[in-house]
This record gives C-alpha cells, sequence and structure tokens, in this order.
C-alpha cells in the first residue's frame, strides 16, 4: 500500500505486481482486491494511465469481484465510491457506496476521507470538512497522511477556511 502511494512509477508498478500476487494467493478476500482498484484509479489520477476508460472499466471490474466475495467489506465499498465518483462521474452512486461503508464499519477512514471529497464537488463545505477531520482524527499516524491532508484541504476549500486550506495543503 505504501508503494502505491509513492511518486514513482518504478515503486507504483512494484506495488500492482504485489496487489495481483495477493489477488491470486487469498482469491476470496477482498481487501487486495479493493486497494488494486485504488492501484487503477490512482493510476489514472497521476496520468500514468494509456488508456483511463479500459482503466476505470479496470478498477470498476475488481472492485465488484471484491464485493462478490465479501458484499459489506467497508473498503471495497469505499473504493467503489471512489470509482463511482473519480472514474465514472457517478456522484449519487459514490454517496450511496460511502454510506454502506460507514453503515459496515463507522471507522472507515477512507470511506469519512472520500465522503470529504464528495461534499467538496456538491459544494457543501461544512459536510466535506466534517467528513475530512473525522478521517483525520480516525488515522492520525497514517503512513498515507499527505493523501488526508491534501483531501482535507480540498475540504477546506470548499468550506471557504482559505487559511486552513492553505496550511493543511503545506503540512500535505
Amino acid at each position: 500500500i505504501t508503494l502505491m502511494h509513492r511518486q514513482s512509477p518504478q515503486a507504483f508498478d512494484r506495488s500492482h505486481a504485489m496487489l495481483s500476487h495477493l489477488v491470486e494467493r487469498h482469491p476470496r478476500l477482498a481487501a487486495p482486491r479493493a486497494w488494486l482498484g485504488k492501484w487503477h484509479v490512482l493510476r489514472v489520477a497521476q496520468g500514468w494511465s494509456v488508456d483511463a476508460t479500459r482503466e476505470a472499466q479496470q478498477a470498476h471490474a475488481v472492485v465488484a469481484r471484491a464485493l462478490e466475495a465479501e458484499p459489506e467489506h467497508p473498503l471495497a465499498l469505499a473504493v467503489d465510491g471512489l470509482v463511482c465518483a473519480y472514474v465514472q462521474k457517478d456522484l449519487k452512486a459514490a454517496g450511496e457506496r460511502y454510506g454502506q461503508a460507514l453503515e459496515a464499519s463507522p471507522s472507515e477512514t477512507l470511506a469519512w476521507l472520500f465522503k470529504s471529497a464528495l461534499h467538496a464537488y456538491q459544494g457543501e463545505g461544512a459536510q466535506a470538512g466534517q467528513a475530512a477531520d473525522r478521517a483525520l482524527s480516525l488515522s492520525p499516524l497514517d503512513p498515507m497522511r499527505y493523501y488526508y491532508l491534501t483531501f482535507a484541504a480540498t475540504a477546506q476549500l470548499a468550506a471557504g477556511d482559505y487559511a486552513r486550506a492553505l496550511t493543511l495543503a503545506q503540512q500535505s
């Protein structure tokens, strides 16, 4: 997971190989497939995909398989929401998935984090800030802290708190 979030194409590709290996070794577990789905979304976001449409289809397919294995897996639901929002631009479906993820596990930090972006996209700044703050509070020592801080900065922009948005962006 850490390799996936490094700013190196080599580390990113290595994370794909490792996640693919985990999927092969543990085909009934949702978590490795959920992380692999997030990998595909990040590949599009980083601009490293040569075919964003195909990448989106792969992200959706791998997360669908995760949810077939474990229909109420909170991480898989959160990543499915990310696929819906970021790749498919279906904000309604994304909101439903984040809600399902948080119903399954109220402490699923990525569901809170992605939900903050959804609120920001919809111009709901106060809710975006609250969701981002919740994600940060649930995962204060996360190795991906910069990722959380980036989302939190976006949420604060939507909330109109430009000073805090700047502080969070600089911290990220």
